[in-house]
């Protein structure tokens, strides 16, 4: 049985990752980076993000 990946949007997705220890980089037009030690991550800032980007996390 696989699980559902939840719909969020980009700005509860960085407060997941801020609570996990990520910090913000750097904002470039709809998208934030973050970075914790040596991964870095962009998350578009949009009302819902696709499924698929999610399983980098």
């Amino acid at each position: 049985m696989s699980r559902k990946l939840p719909v969020i949007s980009g700005e509860k997705m960085i407060k997941l990752l801020a609570r996990q220890g990520f910090e913000i980089r750097r904002q470039t037009s709809s998208h934030i980076v973050v970075q914790k030690e040596w991964r870095v991550f962009a998350v578009p800032l949009h009302k819902e993000l696709k499924k698929e980007p999610l399983w980098q996390f």
